[in-house]
């Protein structure tokens, strides 16, 4: 397991003005507009115009993508994207990728990639999934899942089915905040995600892809009237600070608790919010072959103690969570016990590595989280 950490900071950014930059905008007929590539990856045919709709998908073995070049110079705190699409039922889906131009230019080809499943380093994408539920426990059939980093970080199951052939709007809201960004997505008017908050997510200068597969089964899908909207300039402020609290930590059934006493920020500064991130790997022994609770207290300086995270081990892999612990912060300073629990209730050979780390920000713009400490 990754260490448990705590983050401390000053400023996540700051805006530098209130202006709007050039938003990319497509309906696919109109002119001067925003340029895009289109790219076929791989053997199935490219993706047509038709009607006036881009049609990426439309039988099997396709892997179709737009690569827009970019309009907004600059990192931006807010980003709203509005596109119509169409989605029959069948596979495999789609992804709206805000490219890092850092890694993949200001314009060209959008990265192959599994268009339901858009994940890329050091990029924000959403993943529309329309094909059935798998062993992999991959949701399916209107599947909305959010990719940052390298890494999906939520994947939800749409109350709303988005799939038919009718058009449908999508509405998607990237909010920066202190320690990371707030994500809103609807479609027509239905919320998949309301300021749902994605850790560690920090500005960065993008532009926009589209990108969609199918496989051995194969579904329609059509794109129209794109226009996405990057407002509030602003600048990456300082690293955090960030304090590690379990490093490595070896847990097996047969040992149930460590402790550790760590040296946290006390300058009197109060942080608009306190992250803990805690992360798992595998041991040189190997895995616990099962599912463990695990929990990490502090104890405050009248000996009480207090859960600030807790959390279920995924089968023998390797995880990451992170937690909004900025509620605790005011036991989270100075010379702090911490202790770190297992569940066990047999005795095996493998077990976890645990690494924790908290961070610190201020000036947080909206979102606390409630904190249950009843267990």
């Amino acid at each position: 397991m990754k260490t448990p950490a705590l983050f401390y900071a000053s400023v996540l950014f700051l805006f530098a003005g209130n202006a709007i930059a050039a938003p990319t905008v497509q309906d696919f007929q109109s002119s001067q507009q925003t340029d895009y590539v289109l790219t076929k990856h791989g053997g199935g045919p490219a993706a047509v115009l038709e009607n006036g709709d881009m049609k990426l998908l439309y039988t099997t073995g396709q892997l179709n993508s737009l690569g827009f070049d970019r309009t907004a110079e600059g990192m931006y705190g807010k980003i709203t994207a509005q596109w119509d699409f169409s989605i029959l039922a069948g596979a495999d889906g789609f992804g709206f990728i805000l490219l890092n131009t850092a890694d993949y230019g200001t314009s060209g080809a959008c990265p192959a990639v599994a268009g339901e499943e858009p994940t890329l380093a050091g990029s924000f994408a959403v993943g529309f999934d329309v094909y059935c539920k798998d062993y992999s426990g991959n949701l399916g059939e209107h599947e909305v899942s959010l990719h940052w980093d390298g890494m999906e970080r939520a994947n939800r199951f749409s109350e709303f089915d988005f799939r038919g052939g009718q058009m449908r709007r999508a509405v998607l809201e990237v909010d920066y905040v202190v320690g990371g960004a707030e994500i809103t997505l609807s479609l027509d008017g239905n919320y998949v995600y309301d300021h749902f908050f994605m850790e560690e997510m920090t500005p960065y200068e993008s532009r926009v892809a589209v990108i969609g597969r199918t496989g051995g089964v194969s579904t329609v899908l059509y794109l129209d009237n794109l226009n996405v909207t990057f407002e509030e300039p602003c600048q990456a402020a300082e690293v955090p600070t960030e304090v590690t609290v379990f490093d490595a930590e070896q847990m097996w059934p047969g040992q149930g608790w460590a402790y550790r006493t760590v040296a946290l920020p006390d300058d009197g500064t109060i942080y608009e919010r306190v992250i803990m991130e805690v992360s798992l790997n595998q041991p040189p022994e190997g895995w616990d072959p099962w599912d463990r609770i695990m929990a990490i207290y502090a104890t405050d300086d009248n000996g009480t103690r207090f859960e600030v995270a807790r959390y279920i081990t995924p089968y023998s892999k390797e995880w990451t969570w992170w937690m909004d612990v900025t509620d605790f912060q005011s036991i989270l300073k100075g010379s702090r016990p911490f202790s770190l629990w297992l569940q066990h209730w047999a005795w095996n050979t493998g077990g976890f590595l645990v690494t924790a780390n908290t961070t610190t920000l201020q000036k947080l713009k909206r979102f606390r989280r409630p904190v249950d400490n009843s267990f």
